[in-house]
């Protein structure tokens, strides 16, 4: 993934109220094991995946208002990035921090009142990716064993669902 590119096109966007979103989202995409900075020590737990975490908890904070327990606007217009890094991310951490979010983004739940079509959009988009990609997350789960239950347990569960409703 060319990451100059990637930026140019979160710059094209126009992200309403969010000036900070794309930030979000280049930080999302260049995560890698090195993350180190500013972050605590905690005993047991190593820093980088704490900030790794952490990065991808702030852009699904952003795209899935917890407070009303629905999917904000943005969503829509942030799928595709995540969809890319997921994908195409040049680091495995970038993809699984990608990934979670995707899987994070399909199981929440949320309001049946919402106004618009954001969670039947997403959900679809998510779906309709899982299977068209399905060769691709496998191949990423086999070249690096860490990521065999995320990928086949989570993301073909999703799968498995589409094929049975």
């Amino acid at each position: 993934m060319d990451i100059n590119q990637f930026v140019a096109k979160l710059n094209a966007v126009d992200w309403w109220n969010y000036e900070d979103f794309p930030n979000k989202l280049k930080t999302l995409a260049l995560a890698d094991q090195e993350s180190k900075d500013g972050i605590a020590e905690i005993k047991g737990v190593e820093g980088d995946l704490l900030l790794n975490a952490k990065i991808a908890a702030d852009v699904f904070r952003v795209i899935e208002n917890n407070q009303c327990g629905s999917y904000c606007q943005v969503a829509k217009d942030a799928l595709p990035f995540i969809i890319e890094i997921a994908l195409f991310g040049n680091h495995v951490v970038a993809r699984n921090c990608a990934i979670n979010i995707l899987i994070d983004l399909y199981h929440s739940c949320p309001s049946t009142n919402i106004s618009n079509d954001s969670e039947d959009i997403v959900k679809r988009k998510i779906r309709d990716t899982i299977s068209k990609n399905k060769a691709n997350f496998i191949k990423f789960a086999d070249d690096d064993k860490r990521n065999i239950s995320l990928i086949h347990d989570s993301l073909m569960s999703i799968v498995r669902n589409v094929h049975n409703n």
